[in-house]
């Protein structure tokens, strides 16, 4: 302590000055992390919902796709009538001439009588 008696008036005062400023930029350097994380947060949690939203509107575009080859599908000349008799050569006729039209990969043909 005693070296600060013997310091000027000027010097003591630069001192003051200098350990408020380095208060205030802690402060501001705190609110600055707090804020940036909070910034990141939100915008992650809109971007996470963005994805769900698109998301969900190809899971509703697919199911519409899949429905529409579903019925077009059924709506084969002869499958039917295929799948009443159990032809497997037709229904395997059948269905392999449909994939490539409908652009399915893999389905199921069941008979539910």
């Amino acid at each position: 302590m005693n070296r600060f008696r013997n310091l000027s008036l000027g010097v003591k005062i630069n001192l003051v000055f200098i350990m408020a400023v380095g208060i205030l930029a802690a402060a501001i350097l705190g609110l600055d992390v707090v804020s940036t994380d909070t910034l990141m947060n939100d915008i992650g949690q809109f971007r996470i919902e963005q994805e769900t939203v698109l998301v969900e509107r190809n899971f509703i575009r697919t199911q519409e796709e899949l429905e529409t080859a579903v019925t077009l599908f059924a709506n084969t000349p002869g499958l039917v009538e295929a799948v009443a008799v159990d032809d497997k050569n037709a229904l395997r006729t059948l269905s392999l001439s449909a994939v490539s039209v409908l652009q399915i990969d893999d389905f199921d043909i069941v008979n539910v009588d």
